[in-house]
């Protein structure tokens, strides 16, 4: 731990198989944890109030560079598996300073940047949420960490959605399909054409648009889904993800953190069991996080 400022401190958190930084400032009551690379942007971002219940996650991104590099830890962050284990243990660091914060709330954002191109060839970038919903039934956070809308309204929204796209009374013909969701005002005669003739036999296949939506899902790059995903989105599930609160249970990350260690470079600060270990660093205390990142 090194102090970096009158109401700031940093510090080096080891989670199997990375290392990270986090700089944690407070001013008054307000704090602000950045957490991930050193001087990254990206990475994980808190703000709250102490005397408030619950922290909010200002910003969320990934970075390959949103570790710290060592001798004994992995250079780079991988895409998925790594980004949740930077979220959750930046959500357990959080928990152990602040001990008495409630659930984490955020609101869901996100994109994913797609491996391909689109059809047009231009690159592709679609809603996270968009895209695990309509192959899982779940967003992301969701699927990875249990995440609960804090509005019920929009719970039923979803879950209507949800009917709604698993119901093959609504799935309409190919033709009506395509004229609503992928007109060619939007996509061009060319670009519309390719997702025509990509589209047209698995459309067939299936008696809803959830089974369309998971093929697509399953076996091509998420650009396929790129702008018309989100026009079906807008056309049919009334909540604006981009604006509604979510939260993180606290169990979700607690339960499977109940023994992880803050290197210090002064001594180390052993959390978990119950009590706190004072004194120098020893890779026995190295933080192993037993559970499944998928």
């Amino acid at each position: 731990m090194a102090e970096i400022g009158t109401n700031a401190v940093e510090y080096t958190v080891r989670a199997h198989p990375y290392t990270f930084a986090a700089t944690v400032m407070q001013q008054g009551s307000f704090v602000r944890i950045r957490f991930g690379g050193i001087g990254k942007k990206k990475c994980v971002h808190f703000g709250f109030d102490v005397d408030d219940e619950n922290p909010n996650i200002d910003g969320l991104g990934y970075d390959r560079d949103c570790v710290v590099q060592t001798a004994v830890t992995r250079a780079h962050l991988e895409h998925t598996s790594g980004t949740l284990i930077m979220l959750k243990t930046a959500i357990w660091f959080l928990y152990h300073l602040y001990p008495n914060m409630g659930d984490v709330w955020f609101k869901d954002a996100s994109h994913i940047t797609c491996k391909a191109n689109n059809i047009g060839g231009q690159p592709a970038r679609v809603h996270l949420y968009q895209f695990y919903l309509v192959k899982h039934g779940k967003t992301w956070y969701q699927k990875k960490l249990g995440a609960m809308l804090i509005e019920p309204s929009a719970t039923d929204d979803v879950k209507a959605f949800l009917r709604y796209i698993r119901d093959p009374r609504a799935k309409k013909d190919f033709d009506a399909f395509c004229a609503e969701y992928i007109p060619v005002g939007v996509f061009g005669p060319k670009r519309r054409g390719a997702l025509l003739q990509m589209f047209r036999n698995v459309y067939s296949t299936h008696r809803t648009y959830h089974g369309f939506f998971k093929e697509l899902a399953d076996d091509y790059d998420c650009a396929v889904f790129d702008t018309w995903l989100n026009i079906f989105f807008v056309k049919h599930c009334r909540v604006p993800f981009e604006n509604y609160l979510w939260r993180i249970p606290r169990g979700e990350v607690a339960d499977d953190y109940a023994n992880a260690s803050i290197i210090n470079s002064q001594n180390t600060r052993f959390m978990g069991g119950g009590g706190v270990y004072n004194g120098p660093w020893d890779p026995r205390n190295e933080f192993h996080v037993a559970i499944a990142y998928t």
